[in-house]
């Protein structure tokens, strides 16, 4: 079920039911407690997550990645902290965890969240737009690895995509740009070495070199 990553640092995946693309869940543990980052439900994860540690909470990068978050909040009676971020045109946050039935959250803000680091990242399809196309949180943990939502993802072939590169055969040239400068401005000074994605795949170890 769960793939080795790094020390401490876990990976499932399974397919979204709803689209040509798969979900990706990351387990973070220390000191025996564990975090789980954009969690997909597969069967029989809430019996094996206590086997690894203590369950502590779920941390959502984006309001699109609810996921299997309710039933294992519910289940596990662990909180689920959600981004700051304002609606986009990829998805309203207030009305996502309405419609999810997802009451039992807590809004975590740019800064610090447990031992996560907590940044914010904004793409604009256009200067001038009066809402962006998307806006979440990137988390740094402190093996020197970014978690990310949709912003940005490795691909089978190690390369680093950005948004909308990994979601179809056609990417939007500019929004591939634009959101290629907020990954370079964000993790400026980070001193990253590995990219954990909640879809496609995870760059370990060389990540400096993929966004020099």
């Amino acid at each position: 079920m769960f793939l080795p990553v790094l020390n401490s640092t876990y990976a499932w995946r399974t397919q979204d039911p709803e689209y040509d693309w798969e979900m990706v869940g990351h387990l973070l543990s220390k000191d025996g407690e564990i975090i789980l980052v954009d969690p997909p439900y597969v069967h029989g994860l809430e019996k094996a997550l206590p086997l690894i540690g203590k369950p502590e909470a779920i941390v959502l990068t984006t309001a699109n990645h609810t996921r299997g978050s309710r039933y294992i909040s519910y289940k596990l009676q662990i909180p689920i902290y959600a981004p700051l971020q304002a609606d986009s045109f990829s998805v309203s946050p207030k009305k996502m965890y309405e419609d999810k039935g997802i009451n039992n959250y807590k809004i975590y803000e740019e800064g610090s969240l447990l031992w996560l680091k907590t940044k914010r990242v904004t793409v604009w399809r256009n200067d001038g737009d009066k809402i962006p196309y998307l806006d979440e949180m990137i988390l740094i943990d402190e093996n020197r690895s970014v978690i990310t939502g949709d912003i940005a993802m490795g691909s089978y072939s190690g390369e680093l995509l950005t948004i909308n590169e990994g979601f179809t055969d056609s990417p939007d040239v500019n929004l591939v740009s634009r959101s290629r400068n907020v990954i370079i401005d964000s993790f400026s000074g980070l001193h990253l070495d590995n990219l954990l994605s909640s879809h496609g795949y995870d760059i370990i170890g060389n990540l400096n070199a993929k966004i020099s």
